[in-house]
């Protein structure tokens, strides 16, 4: 099933391959989105509440490193909105893949 959930146009429930990009892409916001302690049968899954201290890289690679996907963080990037909003985003490699 596809993140966020939603309805194709004829009607099923969205999916995506998975290992495809789009599934780890999904995967890497379902983690950035999920506050750790969230989910109570699996109080370690996400990250930390970045609500008062921003977002801290080392939250991401601990998930990752827990629960997958397996990539690489290669940059992240984070920037404030002009509705005082964080914004990040994540560049990824697949763990193994050879850089350019």
């Amino acid at each position: 099933m596809s993140f966020p959930f939603r309805l194709t146009p004829g009607g099923p429930a969205a999916t995506v391959e998975q290992g495809s990009d789009a599934y780890i892409e999904e995967q890497l916001a379902i983690a950035l989105l999920t506050i750790r302690g969230e989910r109570i049968q699996v109080p370690m899954f996400g990250c930390d509440d970045p609500a008062f201290v921003g977002f801290e890289l080392g939250n991401l690679t601990r998930h990752l490193a827990d629960f997958g996907p397996e990539v690489d963080v290669t940059e992240i990037g984070a920037r404030r909105r002009s509705d005082d909003r964080e914004e990040l985003t994540v560049t990824w490699a697949r763990r193994g893949a050879q850089q350019p």
